[in-house]
């Protein structure tokens, strides 16, 4: 188990446009602006009554939950922390986990005065298993907590997916009373909803010194100069770069960035997956081509686990790869594909690719080896440039999708000269060696 590494991480107001898929723009946005402005602490949320931070995948929100309930824990408050997908399946008592306080300690609190600070991780994995599974784990400590509302802190972790705009009513109707003590301000006991920051520079250099970094200078350097921070602003990704690093000692370009990035998380089962079934790495790539290819032209981010929900109605907003996408795969394969940490669960049996760069790096990929394999070039290039007033423009949604094709094909290179003006273009031809370059200092 790794040490846990301090970096005094920051909080900013939620915002839900969270939801949407975010790509390299966003993801730098984050790194030099984001983290920089964050103006909550720990010390600032725990001073309301009720929180709920939102992150995603591998930010390290379990991690700092855990962490801030053993610390207050240690310093002689009264701190739980509480699994809710456990506590949704068990009483509270059986639910503590005991690093912070004990259900023996719980009930000593309920006799007394002191203020109490309960962590609760985290509401997406409860609602992978059962859409109810939150409201009923906020039920069963809503029984134990009874009339001492005004004396506890809750903040409560959810990955953006997870978290439904009736969420705040819920938690309010059952566990976020309004305050008895009159010295309580309006604003603390208001339920914050918070985003956990992404790490900035200065955390990402006190990060991989931490773990074992040496020539510091030529890392952060490395960095900035390949465009590789956009992988960064996550403790999961800047994991698999640090060994990355630690191994090559430089990160190459973006694309060859981008590219180790793919084969590291194709090449790992996601722990929280029981699925297991063999398949090739040939048939691992293809599969992630072909799947990020339907995500991009059904429009349909959300793709469906074969044992998924059984809600109709949510069904017609996700994209189902048993209805022809795979051939005869069976179920077991199919499910052993997604359980890449490529792809980050999302809500009701569905997963979603973690990071929409890699989508779209995929899905030119499998453009590419359709025209490499002779498939009709007119049908492909019709999927990415439209005809407006005689001149042949990249469709919007497939800028950055057109940008990879320019660099491995010739035909497409020249149509995509015209489209330069493209912020997603001009990104990728800035950190990958094209033989567009050529005509465009021309």
């Amino acid at each position: 188990m790794n040490t846990y590494i301090n970096l005094n991480r920051k909080f900013i107001k939620y915002d839900a446009n969270s939801l949407r898929e975010r790509n390299d723009w966003d993801y730098y946005w984050d790194y030099y602006s984001f983290s920089r402005s964050a103006s909550f602490s720990w010390e600032d949320v725990l001073k309301h009554r009720c929180n709920i931070v939102i992150a995603e995948a591998g930010s390290g929100k379990t991690t700092e939950l855990r962490h801030m309930a053993e610390t207050l824990y240690k310093q002689g408050e009264k701190a739980f922390f509480c699994d809710i997908t456990t506590l949704a399946s068990m009483e509270f008592q059986n639910a503590i986990i005991y690093e912070a306080g004990t259900f023996l300690e719980f009930a000593a609190w309920q006799q007394g005065n002191e203020l109490g600070y309960f962590f609760f991780d985290s509401v997406d994995e409860a609602r992978l298993k059962s859409p109810k599974d939150f409201e009923i784990a906020l039920k069963k400590f809503a029984v134990v907590l009874a009339k001492q509302h005004h004396r506890a802190h809750i903040v409560i972790s959810s990955r953006p997916t997870a978290w439904q705009d009736a969420d705040p009513i819920l938690v309010r109707r059952l566990i976020a009373m309004p305050s008895q003590e009159p010295t309580k301000t309006s604003e603390e006991n208001t339920i914050q909803i918070l985003q956990l920051a992404p790490l900035a520079p200065d955390q990402v250099e006190q990060y991989a010194r931490a773990r074992g970094v040496d020539d510091m200078a030529a890392f952060m350097k490395k960095l900035e100069q390949t465009g590789a921070e956009t992988f960064m602003t996550r403790p999961q990704d800047l994991d698999e770069q640090i060994g990355y690093w630690k191994e090559k000692k430089i990160f190459g370009q973006y694309h060859e960035v981008l590219e180790e990035n793919i084969k590291l998380k194709l090449d790992e089962k996601n722990t929280s997956h029981e699925f297991d079934a063999t398949l090739s790495l040939d048939e691992i790539r293809d599969g992630v081509e072909k799947m990020a290819a339907a995500v991009t032209f059904v429009k349909k981010i959300a793709i469906l686990l074969p044992d998924g929900t059984r809600d109709n109605s949510y069904k017609s907003t996700v994209l189902d790869p048993k209805k022809g996408l795979f051939g005869n795969w069976t179920s077991k394969k199919i499910n052993a594909l997604l359980s890449r940490p490529i792809f980050d669960e999302a809500l009701y049996g569905t997963v979603r690719f973690y990071h929409r760069t890699v989508r779209e790096y995929l899905t030119a990929k499998w453009l590419f080896r359709l025209l490499d394999e002779g498939k009709p070039r007119r049908a492909i290039e019709g999927l990415i440039f439209k005809e407006i007033y005689g001149l042949q423009l990249v469709v919007p949604s497939m800028r950055p999708i057109a940008a990879w094709l320019a660099g491995w094909d010739s035909g497409i290179c020249q149509k995509v000269i015209i489209n330069l003006h493209s912020e997603d273009l001009h990104w990728i031809f800035l950190n990958y060696p094209i033989h567009l370059t050529g005509s465009i200092s021309k």
